[in-house]
């Protein structure tokens, strides 16, 4: 029995809102799910898991009609699917009222906490949020009902303000394979058996690194998982090291070649640390207008010759607030960004 595990597909997000290239990832990111829909039906794929927040926000009905023919279009794949925290199924939920094809099984963890496909020897339990906020590890409680065939759990935990995850206890539930969502990145525990697919597409400036999904194979009594890279874009991290005599212009360029090696197409998030030149400053807007760059940091630093200035400024109110520094126990970053900008303020009155 072959199976593909996806989470956290998002659809109707919107990335980076501000950002020109934005539209585009809104739009890639249904693509994405197109493209795996497609895959499982070339592949023949037998089960599709989706482990939550397959919409970004409460579906629409008619969204749902989109989704459904997508998903009924395939012509040997089950798909089993539960509502995340995002697409958490309240009251009015369409979810509560929609008819999906055949093929696809939504598991509300209540009225429909499982299915059982006979001719996979495979059962698939599944726990829906049904608040936006659902703190309670609700999932202790599942077990497994029956023996001797593959068992499926699918679980969205593991965020910050939602069900916390204890991959011990869902360890000791007894299922064949545990499939997590929640987090956008990939994780895998416990020899396989215990598997966070990631996001399926990026979908925030923190998502940093590879994303795609899982794909599983139960055959004679073993489980394998491996993971498939699958995004068609990707946030990149890029540290740049400024020194005293780095200029704009010079990180200006680093930062160009940064992006032509590692690929265009990406969204790149930029930290600048070291030190620099006492008042010089580094404009973000010079940065974020070279491509797809979401975010710049400055965390150099202005590099002053203490020594030097309180030898210039002896017992002046200079010299007397570099020794008042020197003299505090704690030499932690506040202090010290303190000393430095306390010191930038009183040069320039100086002057």
């Amino acid at each position: 029995m072959k199976f593909y595990h996806t989470s956290d597909i998002h659809l109707g997000a919107v990335p980076d809102g501000c950002f020109p290239w934005s539209k585009a990832r809104g739009e890639e990111i249904y693509d994405s799910f197109v493209r795996l829909v497609d895959q499982a039906n070339l592949e023949k794929i037998d089960l599709l898991l989706i482990s939550g927040d397959l919409f970004h926000r409460q579906p629409l009905t008619r969204e749902l009609q989109v989704v459904g023919e997508l998903l009924g279009s395939l012509r040997k794949t089950q798909v089993v699917f539960i509502a995340g925290n995002r697409d958490y199924l309240r009251e009015d939920s369409s979810y509560r009222t929609f008819r999906f094809p055949e093929n696809v099984h939504f598991l509300d963890g209540i009225q429909n906490k499982k299915i059982v496909f006979p001719e996979l020897q495979t059962v698939v339990y599944g726990l829906s949020y049904t608040r936006k906020q659902q703190q309670e590890p609700l999932y202790e409680s599942f077990r497994p009902e029956e023996e001797g065939i593959f068992s499926i759990f699918l679980v969205h935990a593991g965020e910050e303000e939602h069900m916390k995850l204890h991959p011990e206890k869902l360890a000791a539930s007894g299922f064949s394979y545990i499939a997590l969502g929640g987090s956008h990145e990939y994780h895998s525990w416990l020899e396989n058996r215990l598997v966070c697919a990631g996001a399926l597409e990026p979908i925030r400036k923190k998502d940093l690194g590879e994303h795609g999904f899982v794909e599983g194979e139960w055959k004679e009594g073993f489980l394998t998982t491996r993971f498939m890279p699958f995004a068609l874009r990707s946030y990149r991290k890029v540290v740049l090291q400024s020194k005293n005599d780095t200029t704009e212009e010079n990180l200006w360029e680093e930062l160009k070649a940064a992006i032509q090696r590692e690929g265009s197409r990406d969204i790149y998030r930029l930290e600048i640390q070291g030190v620099r030149k006492p008042g010089r400053d580094f404009d973000p807007e010079h940065f974020l207008n070279l491509g797809n760059v979401v975010e710049v940091r400055d965390l150099s630093e202005p590099e002053f010759n203490l020594k030097e200035l309180k030898k210039q400024h002896g017992k002046d109110m200079i010299g007397r607030y570099i020794d008042y520094f020197e003299r505090q126990d704690t030499k932690d970053e506040i202090s010290r960004k303190a000393l430095y900008c306390g010191l930038l303020a009183l040069l320039e009155a100086e002057s």
